[in-house]
């Protein structure tokens, strides 16, 4: 059996799109530690993966493990219309059906087939970060977006005190500085210089749905590697990987 229950049917949403930015069908894989997804987008640049603990539940039972296929996009139209305050509460049927009640103004019902799909066993990445950096996520979003509008990709140079992102297009360029103890630039641990440049649409994707979950982002990179974003959740995560543009 599986049923979990939030007090705010937002939050789903706003994880599924987070999901939603790399891959369009997901297997969300269920146990008595909760919720777990590791998805590889299908150019295999970038990864998700992300927890919600049973606590993060008003309600949570699973007594075996278990997966639910899911098509994000339809599962998206039909929560497209969830308000704030609205309660969900989400029943596995049989193994093959997810019936979702949602409970406001009035209750609403929707039944989505659990699809049957290959689940790819995607190894644990393990990188040397030899930066960290804590900022808060609204703030790297708005950056990201405005890098977008001039290149395909974008670069991150940090020092002991100071992290440097920029993008230069053909005609135009743009340099950005967060300095430590800024209002966006909450810590940084720079062990040494490093620079590395990643795909901006796909960061873009990220940020776009992460500073939904989280008000502080934690950014990680190492030169000529791959790009960590965490969000934090009281009970559970959303980590992005990215691999570095090489030209």
């Amino acid at each position: 059996m599986l049923r979990f229950s939030l007090p705010d049917a937002k939050l789903w949403r706003y994880v599924l799109d987070a999901v939603s930015a790399l891959v369009d069908e997901v297997s969300v894989r269920a146990g008595p530690d909760g919720l777990k997804i590791k998805a590889l987008d299908p150019s295999h640049v970038a990864l998700i993966n992300l927890e919600l603990r049973p606590e993060a539940f008003t309600d949570y039972e699973c007594d075996e493990e278990t997966s639910i296929g899911l098509s994000l996009p339809e599962m998206l139209k039909l929560m497209k219309n969830v308000k704030s305050g609205e309660s969900m509460t989400a029943l596995l049927e049989d193994g093959k059906r997810l019936r979702i009640e949602f409970v406001g103004e009035y209750k609403r019902t929707i039944r989505l087939p659990s699809l049957d799909l290959a689940v790819e066993e995607i190894p644990t990445l393990k990188v040397d970060f030899t930066v960290r950096a804590r900022l808060v996520s609204r703030s790297l979003r708005s950056t990201v977006k405005e890098a977008e509008t001039i290149a395909e990709t974008i670069r991150f140079r940090a020092t002991k005190d100071k992290l440097m992102v920029s993008a230069k297009g053909e005609v135009s360029a743009l340099d950005i500085e967060y300095t430590v103890g800024s209002e966006a630039l909450l810590e940084l641990d720079a062990r040494e210089e490093a620079e590395a440049s990643y795909n901006v649409e796909f960061l873009s994707e990220m940020v776009d749905s992460g500073y939904k979950i989280a008000d502080i982002v934690d950014l990680e990179y190492a030169s000529n590697m791959p790009l960590k974003l965490t969000f934090n959740l009281i009970n559970g995560k959303v980590e992005y990987y990215l691999a570095p543009y090489v030209e």
